[in-house]
């Protein structure tokens, strides 16, 4: 793996922990990696005072898809 490969799946990571952020996610229930060019996600996707509604969701998906193409 070249440097900027690491570099690369770093700054995706820090950037899907600041959309899980934005969205209010129990961080405490997920965990997520960037290896290759999919995020892996294990755990609740969860908030810690109501559920994610489908809309919602759809819209992490989206931003979470753009994250790769390179738009923070």
């Amino acid at each position: 793996m070249q440097q900027d490969e690491q570099v690369s799946r770093y700054e995706v990571n820090r950037n899907v922990r600041m959309v899980l952020i934005r969205h209010d996610a129990d961080l405490a229930r997920i965990d997520y990696s960037f290896i290759g060019q999919t995020v892996y996600f294990y755990g609740d996707l969860v908030r810690p005072t109501m559920d994610f509604s489908v809309q919602e969701i759809e819209v992490l998906a989206r931003e979470i898809s753009a994250l790769k193409r390179g738009h923070p």
